[in-house]
């Protein structure tokens, strides 16, 4: 009866801790999403000028990736995450991720859970479909 009665404790342990634990999990990771799509919408807005001049729409590459670092340099401490253009400056990505100790699941040799998202922004050159005036 002993050994039925530790099962039955460890069993509403571990979903205990996947509630609490998987909770902060799944609010971390909205976090680092929204955090993501800040730093790329920052990102996406170093157009080059010399680039624009020409008719080409892309980022210069040194201010689109301090803009982006920017944003996650302010999300405070426990974030990391990296700001890059591909594409020939067409596209800028944003990945984060935020370690978090675990507060339930720690008690059972689940020491730290991570949390992460990545962001694409692809560079438009603008509407599409719509002429001057268009309503």
């Amino acid at each position: 009866m002993t050994v039925f009665l530790a099962a039955w404790v460890v069993a509403l342990w571990l979903v205990v801790g996947l509630v609490v634990d998987g909770g902060r999990v799944m609010a971390a990771r909205a976090a680092a999403e929204t955090l993501a799509l800040e730093a790329a919408r920052q990102a996406a807005t170093a157009v080059s000028a010399g680039a624009l001049r020409t008719g080409r729409v892309v980022l210069d590459p040194a201010v689109a990736t301090a803009a982006g670092s920017a944003v996650l340099a302010s999300a405070g401490p426990g974030w990391r995450g990296t700001v890059t253009v591909e594409d020939g400056g067409r596209a800028v990505v944003v990945a984060v991720q935020r370690r978090l100790p675990s507060d339930v699941l720690g008690l059972v040799g689940v020491p730290w859970l991570e949390a992460r998202a990545q962001v694409a922004v692809a560079l438009g050159s603008g509407v599409a479909g719509l002429s001057p005036g268009a309503s």
